[in-house]
């Protein structure tokens, strides 16, 4: 497989969320969806996942690595099987949206794409020592703490967070 960077992390006309009611654009708007695609795939470093790929530019296409990375975290955050991010990628628009694949008719997912990658990442790590899919999740730690940031400000939990401890 070729690597090919991602560049599609805008929302285009194609997309299945204009065919959507304005109310349900609202929920996905207002959901975990949107701080999560602003704040974190839009972070994702794929360059250094190029080692993983063939440099032939004529081999098949593959998924895009944002995507794959996108889909790890959230299946680690929601407690997810493979089986389940999967089928949440086929049918639920918030992971479409926040994965910048809702203009796809297709999703460019398989059901064996994760452990295809993983193995790939495994391999690379006994042969080198790195764990790419680590130092990569570790260097959005602040792209972490600002979607959290976002979202407290966004649902009014900023009293919750902010607000100094009361004396007795």
């Amino acid at each position: 497989m070729a690597f090919m960077a991602n560049q599609n992390q805008q929302i285009s006309l194609d997309d299945s969320t204009f065919c959507m009611s304005d109310r349900a654009c609202i929920f996905v708007h207002k959901s975990w969806a949107e701080a999560f695609s602003k704040h974190i795939i839009s972070k994702i470093n794929e360059e250094p996942f190029t080692v993983l790929y063939s440099d032939n530019p004529a081999s098949r296409s593959y998924t895009h690595v944002s995507i794959i990375i996108g889909m790890f975290i959230l299946k680690h955050l929601f407690d997810h099987t493979d089986d389940d991010i999967f089928e949440s990628m086929l049918f639920d628009v918030r992971y479409q949206y926040n994965l910048h694949t809702p203009r796809f008719t297709e999703q460019p997912i398989s059901d064996r794409m994760l452990s295809l990658f993983r193995e790939r990442l495994y391999d690379y790590e006994q042969k080198t020592g790195i764990d790419l899919l680590k130092d990569e999740t570790e260097s959005l730690a602040d792209a972490f703490v600002s979607m959290l940031v976002s979202a407290a400000r966004q649902n009014g939990w900023t009293t919750l967070w902010w607000r100094p401890a009361a004396k007795r």
